[in-house]
């Protein structure tokens, strides 16, 4: 039943490993539906989400995807949604690691979703802790990302001990800010939970502050991340990757005056690395089937095609054997038919001679 409610409906797919990457591509945030095969209400609240995928307001902000929830009880719990909780159950899973579940009293209905979304959007929606066996840690006593002020430029940017990180933004009118400065805040946070007291992030807004215009920064195009390196504050380098937390945290690492060790995929929690091997490996094995089932059909479409050379082989020996006893019988016939003429003409003959003895008696 799910698969044939989806199945024309591609603003929404199932989550899996083959279809992860697509996923990753858009680099948008995901909203998550856990299902239970067979069950009416998972058809009946995907049959909404359906509906909702297909709001204009949503269009290459978010993105729509289902799962087997008895499948993936670990994704659920790293949304955020509690163990226990009864299918369908609704998350959304965003790129700077918060987590924001739906309400489970709430039915999945099109406008209740529509408010969902809508609230997260406009930052008015309040993340939801994964659940934990162990409690979360004490808030640090400074914000991890500093949002700058104009008198705070000699205090922060020139400390000559620290590696300075500004993103210039604006907050409104500049859509592709809003999606930088998610990913920027999942950046700030990583530093500082992996005690990388050497790099400083922080960011204005040139909706309420202002940065002095030395000559050093050109944010003509927004939003702009730049570095002002521990050891030279005068040429601050500019950031021209991809706007994702993992690329800015290598390019932080290698352009950084003061080193610092970045473990592998620095940008995943531990809990997340776990979720990404296991996805990957998931997708590994499925890309081996998929090579070992080609490798079969090549297989036995190579012995197919010589069954059929060896078959047109042997139909052409036959034609070949076939022409020749029918050369053979056309010679034996035109042979017989010589055969018999000379026989003829012989009988005529001896017939010839026999009357002419009779008119000389």
């Amino acid at each position: 039943m799910l698969r044939s409610l989806v199945g024309s409906e591609m603003c929404i797919r199932d989550r899996t490993p083959s279809t992860y990457a697509d996923f990753e591509k858009q680099g948008l945030s995901m909203l998550l539906l856990f299902v239970k095969p067979n069950d009416p209400a998972s058809d009946q609240a995907l049959s909404e989400l359906r509906k909702v995928c297909k709001l204009p307001e949503f269009r290459s902000l978010i993105s729509f995807a289902y799962a087997d929830g008895d499948k993936y009880k670990d994704k659920m719990a790293g949304l955020g949604i509690r163990h226990g909780t009864s299918l369908p159950a609704l998350a959304l899973n965003t790129k700077d690691d918060n987590n924001y579940v739906y309400d489970p009293s709430q039915p999945v209905e099109v406008s209740s979703v529509q408010k969902f979304l809508m609230e997260f959007l406009h930052g008015r929606l309040r993340p939801t802790a994964a659940e934990s066996a162990t409690p979360p840690p004490a808030p640090p006593d400074e914000p991890a990302l500093v949002q700058m002020r104009y008198s705070m430029w000699n205090r922060v940017i020139e400390d000559p001990t620290k590696d300075v990180l500004l993103l210039v933004y604006r907050s409104r009118g500049c859509p592709n800010c809003d999606t930088f400065e998610r990913y920027y805040s999942a950046v700030a946070r990583r530093f500082r939970e992996l005690e990388i007291g050497t790099v400083v992030t922080a960011q204005v807004d040139l909706e309420s502050d202002t940065v002095p215009q030395v000559g050093r920064l050109a944010h003509n195009a927004l939003p702009a991340l730049y570095m002002f390196s521990a050891e030279d504050k005068l040429l601050p380098k500019e950031y021209a990757g991809k706007g994702k937390p993992r690329p800015i945290m290598l390019w932080v690492q290698q352009n950084a005056d003061v080193k610092f060790d970045l473990p592998p995929l620095p940008h995943l929690t531990p809990e997340q690395r776990v979720e990404y091997h296991r996805q990957v490996g998931e997708l590994e094995t499925q890309k081996k089937e998929q090579a070992a089932r080609k490798q079969a059909l090549e297989k036995e479409m190579d012995s197919k095609r010589t069954e059929n050379r060896e078959k047109a082989e042997l139909t052409a020996k036959h034609k070949m054997n076939l022409d020749r006893e029918l050369a053979e019988k056309q010679r034996r016939a035109e042979e017989e038919v010589a055969l018999e003429q000379e026989r003829y003409e012989l009988r005529v003959q001896e017939r010839r001679e026999k009357d002419a003895e009779f008119h000389d008696l």
